[in-house]
């Protein structure tokens, strides 16, 4: 009675659910062998699969396997391939140009198509990192590391990520010491040397004690990068903590070094975040790893309206909101800054140490949250 009041199944209905629980378990037995058949079948394929011969100019003759596109080719068998935006079509540095063979390769897809023609590039040029080669094929690399004539091309070591230029979110501050051309006339040489690396000593200790690290001195400007190992929130409360370690910093340095100066000396700071390449410019032991990008340059102009408004800080809108700061600001505007399409929201602090207190407390998450794909790809 009580089976027949919850409308239990009889012998044939439960006799037919039997069947479907059991079609199920096989149906999960099928797929998990399909699932490990294909795990197995993967590496077979590449070892039974179609090859054909793709030939460097100055380099090697690899026997490669059809599917991976030309830059995985490259990378597979350690040959040097330049490549800066990590295989999006957003740069040119993979390209080559086809010497044979070009003529059964796929045609361009748009954004491989739209960056060729952005550079001007003709017909016989392809991106490494867009081309799927399927037949023998030969290539110059356009943009391939300086070999000397030493050693050949393909026994060149593997550069690091961020020797070939990795597209990174990071937060830019711009230090400049004002009135320097000013208060710099009549003294000596090795006094002005001297004073300024009394300032930047202070300034760079407060920097690296919040994790950033000085990407370069420009005569009485210092330029600061923060986020190369944290998330770019984690980045923007760096800075900006960093800015206010420079005001108190400098504060008594300024008392100190007042005498040989004769005047009270101050500093303008201009904070803000963007996507900039970060990468090693230059040649051999003159080469640096450095940022470049319109978030660089913004940040150096954010300084020079902090100079323009007398104010010692002016931080933009993204560092603010990606460090969750909400301080009180002196000046609050919007503005055209140069090389953006459109106007920016910053906020100017005649203090820099005034933003403390607003800053939330760091978590351990966000702590803990270290960028390690891109150091170690």
């Amino acid at each position: 009675r009580l089976r027949r009041s919850f409308n239990a199944p009889d012998a044939s209905e439960a006799a037919q659910l039997g069947w479907i629980a059991d079609l199920l378990v096989y149906g999960f037995y099928l797929r998990g062998g399909v699932i490990a058949g294909g795990l197995i079948a993967r590496p077979l394929l590449r070892i039974v699969g179609k090859r054909f011969d793709l030939s460097y100019v100055y380099g090697p003759v690899v026997r490669a396997q059809v599917g991976p596109t030309l830059l995985e080719i490259s990378r597979q068998f350690n040959v040097p391939h330049m490549s800066t935006c990590g295989g999006r079509a957003r740069c040119s540095t993979c390209r080559v140009r086809v010497e044979s063979g070009g003529d059964r390769l796929h045609p361009p897809a748009e954004p491989e198509r739209r960056t060729l023609a952005s550079i001007g590039a003709g017909p016989d040029v392809r991106l490494a990192c867009q081309t799927r080669p399927k037949s023998p094929l030969t290539v110059f690399r356009l943009i391939a590391p300086e070999t000397g004539g030493k050693t050949p091309a393909h026994q060149i070591p593997r550069i690091s990520v961020e020797d070939a230029g990795v597209e990174r979110e990071l937060v830019m501050l711009f230090l400049d010491v004002r009135g320097f051309t000013r208060w710099s006339e009549g003294k000596l040489p090795y006094d002005v040397v001297f004073i300024l690396n009394t300032f930047f000593a202070a300034a760079s200790q407060a920097v690296t004690a919040e994790g950033g690290w000085i990407d370069k001195y420009m005569g009485d400007g210092m330029l600061a990068v923060f986020g190369r190992d944290v998330a770019a929130d984690v980045a923007a409360q760096q800075a900006l903590k960093a800015a206010a370690a420079i005001d108190v910093a400098l504060e008594k340095v300024a008392e100190r070094m007042a005498g040989e100066v004769g005047e009270t000396v101050r500093v303008g700071i201009g904070l803000h975040a963007g996507t900039v390449v970060l990468g090693r410019i230059g040649f051999e032991d003159a080469s640096a790893v450095t940022v470049i990008g319109e978030a660089v340059n913004t940040a150096s102009r954010l300084e020079t309206l902090a100079g323009a408004e007398n104010l010692q800080l002016v931080a933009s809108q993204a560092v603010m909101m990606l460090a969750g700061c909400e301080a009180a600001a002196d000046f609050e505007s919007e503005v055209t800054v140069k090389g953006l399409r459109k106007p920016i929201n910053v906020f100017g602090f005649s203090s820099a140490r005034s933003i403390i207190d607003a800053l939330p407390p760091p978590s351990d998450e966000a702590t803990d949250r270290v960028i390690q794909s891109d150091r170690l790809a």
